[in-house]
Formats: C-alpha cells, structure tokens, sequence
C-alpha cells in the first residue's frame, strides 16, 4: 500500500521534474539562502583575501535562462565600499537564486570579491516582484498513469530569463488549447517546495500565427493601440484651439522654413531655417509646440508620461499622443500656421556653438520636404525632376549642405561614433506579410538633418545647464572595464588599432579609430556589432552628465515632443522661462520625466526588435531549403550567428558542424585544428528551422568562403 502511494506522488510531481528545452532550473530546484552558522562564518576568497558573508545590498535581479543571474545594486556607491567596481553588478550562482525571477527586486547577501572583478552574492530576500504576468504557449502535462491519465495544462514562458514552467489554473480563466499563444497571471509564485501556478488571462492564438505574436508582444511590452477616452475628450478640444499671433510669440510665417521627413512620416515635428552670418550661421530649428495643447496634469499628459515614446513598427505607428494631435494640429504641414519653440543657434565658420537663442514662435512650413527628393537635388541640382517642387527653398538647401558638411567635420574630429548598423527595411503585400526585407539607405538628407538636430540639442542642454535651470538630460556612460577589455582584446585579434582602448578612460576617439580602420578593412558592420555591446547604453537623467557616444559634454532630447515626452518635459520647463515664470521649480518633474522615460524607452526598443524579428522570422520561414551568402556577426560556445545582405540573421548551431569544435573566448572564435570560425568570417548558408514565436531561425551550414 505505501509503495503505491509513493509511486503515485512521483507521478504527480512529474510536472515538477520537466526541465525546458532552454535548460536551467526547473521550480522544485529553488533553495533558500542557509541561515545558519555556516552562513555567518568569514570565508576565505579565491585570491586569499577575507570576506565577511554579511554585507546587504538591495538592486534589481537579471536572469538567464541557464539558472544563474546577476544583480544590479540600487546604490553603485555602496558597491564601490565593499570593493565592487563602479557600474559592475554582482554574479548570483544557481544554487543561490532562491525565489527570485528576472527583474525582480531583491536583497542580496555579499559572499565574495575578487579585486577588480564583479562580486558574488546570494538572494536572501524577494522585496518585490517584476513583473505579475507572463507570455507563453500553452502545452498539456500527463502527470497520471498510464491506465488513469491526468492532463494538466501547463504554460512555457516565451521569455527564456524565466527558466520553469507554469501550470496554468482550470476554472476561472480564459479557455485555451495546446498551442495557443497566452497571456497568464500569477496565482502562486515560485517558491521553495511550491510549482509556479497562473490564471490564463488572455488568449492570442495559435502560437505559430503572426496576427497572434503581434499580438502578445504589445501586450508582453505594455503598449496599447487605444487612449482613454478622457485623453480623447481633451484632444478635441485642444483640436479648435487654431494657432494665432499672440503677443508672447514671434511671428516666422513670412521665413523660409520647411520640414524634411521621410516619405511616410505624418508626425512632423521639427522644421528648419538656416541664414548666413559674417562670422558663420544661424540655424534655425522649429520644433512643435506641443506644450502648448498638453496641460501638466491633464488625461493627456499622464497618458503621455505612462507612454514616454511613439513606438515605430512595420507596418503602423502607436503614437504617444492621439492621432489628432501627433498627425494633426501639432504636425508642421506646409502651408499651415502651427505653434513651434525655435531655437536659433549661432555657429561659427567651424561648426561650434557660440550662441543660442529661445523663442515661442508661430510658424508656417514652405514645403514638406522627402529624404529621398532632397537628395536627388543634392545630386543634380536644379535637373532633377523636384527642383520645381523645392524652387523657393533651394538656395537654403544649398547654404545647408555647406552646413552640414562643417557639422560632420566637427563630430569626426570629437570622436563621435558612426557605428555601421544596418536597419532594414520590410516590404509588405497586400495581406501584411513581408514580401521583401532591403537595407535601409541614408542619404546626405538625413544625415544633415540629424547634424542639425544634435547642434540643437547641444545648444539648448548647455543654455539650461549654464543657467542652473532643470532639465532632462540624455546621458551615455562610458565602457564597462570588462566589456572594454574585451573588445579591446577582440580589435588586437583582428589586426585593428587598440592599444588607445587598453588606456584606463578611453576617449570616443579611440573607439572612433579602432572602427574607422574596420570600416577600411571591410567589416566595419561586424566590428560595430562587438563594439555596441561593449557600450553603455544611453538614458535620461536630470543630473548632467557627457554623452560618450556622441562626444558631446552637455546634451538633451528637444527636437520631437510629439513622440518623446522627455522632449515634451523640457520644452515645458523653456516655456515657463520664456515667460518669466519660476522654472526651477520642476526640478522634482525633471527627476520623475527622466525616471519613466528611459523605462518607457526600453519597452519600446524592446517591442520594436521583437516586431522586426517576427517578420523576419516569416520571411525566412518561407525561404526553408534556400541559400545565402552571409557573415559571421557573433560567436558563443553553442554555435555562431550569421547575418544576411537584408539584415536578418539566423543560428549555426555548434551541434549541427561535423567533427567536435572548440570555443576560444578570448578571440570570439569556435575552432577545430585550422578550421575556424570567428566575427567576420564568410559563409554560405541554408535556411533551417525558423520558429515564429521566438523570433529566431537556424541556419545549416554549407560552406565556408
């Protein structure tokens, strides 16, 4: 009777034993940190050196999908005392997890520090969750016997930072059948002893469909398509608002001022002017004032912050303001008074700032400028076939151009850095399904439009910077010393210049050569690659701070506050100075802007990418047996990522190579004997599996070039 009984608890616990395919660490693997003497005791480091096991820090925890994480501190300071190096987080092994998921926020205990690496620590305590749903497909689990079966259903995150499985409750939820895309709510965390349980709260679909990935990945990113209906009441109000002169503004519309966009672009929020001066140029930069329709406070600015950004995807806009605004009264159409913030920026014969100068101004655009028109006049001149469309404005284009080309001269010589990253763009039929995927191409258009957009941001961060008002900075740290090393490592090994990058700062310069000389040995793109992910990546602050990127001391988002609120945030904080009021009072607004923003951001950038993936996927997917010539844009131990002309990518994965390949780290390389693999080797290969869901294809390959 007792054997009986103990067979059929294992069965039970079945579902406990599955690991996913990803691999790490099923639910029943949780352990709490031990609390006993042992816990308490000194340990000794690796290097020799005594560590008390007692030391607390509070971050947010990363997983991965092998079981162990990382932890980011809250306080970098307090790191930095216990021997941590500044912007390192701290190693959590698998057996030390506990309870904690990806992004949660936890307590961590200090266990160890190696001088001059990342510290080592375990999770003591779970001090709040990440996130309260997951992403995923359903499946069904026999955890019964074979003569009395028992299905539950269970769901596989999509998210492989989530290494368990969920069984999802019966009764109360949305129905579902294996796979189908949902969307599940905890009921149960994981816990010690304790399988993760959910409520289904949404069903998208068959998990292989397009409509149901797109689908899950709003949801996945917060991103809703609709606004409350407060939000669109107060819109169409601000929408019989029509721009007139008023005595707090200057009256533009007899300048000669128009916009450049791209052809499908409808949100256009910037315009400019440019006039020729003894000792340089005026630029004048018009930016939508939006401001002026998005009270603080109102439904539409609290719909606005809980955004932060317009999200950009292949086929259609989710803006941050309603339609009406974005497309509508605040858009800079031609021919049409609109309300703007100019910012008249004073250059001198090499480029540099000398002087800026804010004013609110009424505005009307001479021409709705295209890219790709502009640059056929850039070409030809006045043959091309739009030089009547651009008459009026021609000799401003030509006077810009003269611009542009000082500006770019002056970022080179800074050291910005023109990292070679191809974006792509997807051709859709008539049923929404890529048809074609191309390199998206730039031109001189929108490469002086976006020298003059950063002169603007440059100009108006360091006016409010000098004059002690607050403001919402965009900031890009310097490189993490260990993924500094690394590249530096990785550019010797190519036969590139890096000795500059082994110095203890690093100017952008530096990198700046390194990427050059890759650019001349063409694999620039493949260079940049390694090079981005050695990065830190840019956020808003309302502290001060360089922009290493960019090269550029003082710096801030102005030029589009119909689809970026810490653009809306600053151009409120000008306003309220432009018209004497007290501006230093929304020091506390500035914090908060810059806060949610950079949040807001990463889930836009997130939801962007994942969108682009999926159609990428489904375009592949389609080409199953059909080969390409490729290169090798990244290396890991379980195989190397190709990438594709168009900028797609797939996975050849280690396993599927003949014969038994070494993974070198040092030069990002999978070698047997001379047969090697590294970033920039040239290869033909196959389309292989492609899996819509993740968003991620294997490659076979057939050939090295």
């Amino acid at each position: 009777m007792k054997k009986k009984k103990k067979q059929k608890q294992k069965q039970k616990q079945k579902i406990y034993a599955k690991r996913p395919a990803g691999g790490g660490k099923r639910p029943s693997d949780h352990r709490a940190p031990r609390r006993g003497r042992r816990a308490d005791r000194e340990r000794i480091a690796p290097d020799g050196a005594f560590r008390p096991d007692g030391e607390y820090l509070f971050g947010v925890f990363h997983g991965n999908r092998r079981g162990f994480g990382f932890v980011t501190p809250d306080d970098p300071a307090a790191a930095c005392d216990l021997g941590i190096p500044e912007g390192a987080d701290l190693f959590v092994p698998e057996r030390y997890t506990g309870d904690a998921m990806d992004g949660d926020r936890v307590k961590v205990r200090v266990t160890s520090v190696l001088p001059g690496e990342r510290g080592e620590c375990r999770v003591w305590e779970v001090t709040g969750r990440g996130r309260e749903k997951i992403i995923g497909t359903v499946r069904e689990e026999n955890v019964g016997t074979v003569r009395k079966p028992r299905m539950i259903t269970v769901v596989t995150p999509d998210d492989e930072k989530l290494p368990f499985e969920v069984v999802a409750e019966r009764s109360g939820g949305v129905e579902a059948r294996p796979g189908d895309k949902v969307e599940a709510a905890f009921t149960q965390f994981p816990r010690v002893g304790r399988v993760p349980r959910a409520l289904i709260t949404a069903n998208f679909g068959p998990a292989g469909s397009r409509d149901a990935n797109y689908a899950a990945i709003l949801r996945a990113n917060g991103i809703s398509e609709s606004f409350p209906d407060e939000a669109l009441a107060e819109v169409e109000e601000q929408a019989k608002r029509t721009p007139r002169m008023t005595k707090s503004r200057r009256d533009l519309t007899g300048a000669v001022i128009f916009t450049i966009d791209g052809a499908d672009a409808k949100d256009l929020d910037d315009a400019v002017s440019i006039e020729k001066t003894p000792s340089g140029w005026t630029l004048g930069v018009h930016i939508a004032d939006v401001s002026y329709y998005v009270a603080p406070g109102s439904a539409l600015d609290r719909e606005a912050f809980a955004r932060g950004t317009s999200v950009y995807f292949t086929d259609k806009v989710v803006p941050m303001l309603p339609p009406a605004l974005s497309n509508g009264i605040c858009s800079l159409n031609a021919g049409t008074r609109r309300y703007a913030q100019s910012a008249f920026i004073s250059l001198d014969k090499n480029g540099e700032i000398v002087g800026c100068e804010l004013a609110e101004t009424l505005i009307k655009s001479r021409v709705r400028g295209v890219y790709g028109e502009v640059n056929d006049i850039f070409a030809k001149g006045g043959r091309s076939r739009f030089a009547k469309k651009y008459a009026e404005v021609l000799p401003a284009l030509k006077e810009m151009k003269t611009l542009y080309r000082v500006l770019a001269a002056k970022s080179r010589r800074r050291g910005m850095l023109e990292l070679e990253t191809a974006e792509a763009a997807i051709l859709l039929d008539q049923n929404g399904d890529p048809a074609e995927i191309v390199r998206r191409e730039r031109g001189d258009a929108e490469k002086m439009i976006e020298q003059f957009m950063l002169a603007a941001n440059e100009a108006v961060a360091t006016l409010m910077c000098g004059r002690g008002l607050p403001c919402v900075y965009r900031v890009h740290d310097g490189p993490d010393p260990e993924k500094l090393a690394f590249f530096a490592e990785f550019a010797h090994n190519l036969g590139l210049p890096a000795a500059a990058l082994r110095k203890d700062r690093p100017s952008p310069a530096d990198f700046a050569a390194t990427l050059e000389a890759a650019s001349e040995k063409g694999i620039g793109e493949v260079v940049s690659g390694v090079a981005l992910r050695s990065l830190a990546k840019a956020r808003y602050s309302a502290s001060v701070s360089r922009h290493f990127g960019l090269g550029i001391e003082k710096y801030c988002h102005f030029t589009s506050p119909i689809r970026r609120y810490p653009d809306l945030a600053v151009h409120r904080i000008v306003k309220t100075m432009l018209r004497g009021g007290d501006a230093s009072s929304y020091r506390a607004f500035a914090v908060r802007a810059a806060e949610q923003s950079s949040e807001n951001e990463l889930r836009a950038v997130s939801a962007e990418r994942a969108i682009e993936d999926m159609y990428k996927c489904v375009w592949l997917s389609r080409r199953a047996g059909e080969e390409f010539d490729g290169v090798v844009t990244a290396v890991a131990p379980y195989g190397f990522y190709v990438g594709l002309a168009n900028t797609c990518e797939g996975l050849v994965r280690a396993s599927s190579l003949s014969g038994y390949f070494e993974y070198d780290e040092r030069s990002m390389s999978l070698f047997r004997g001379r047969d090697r693999f590294t970033v920039g080797t040239r290869v033909r290969v196959a389309v292989g599996r492609c899996d819509i869901s993740s968003g991620k294809c294997d490659f076979e390959l057939i050939s090295k070039k």
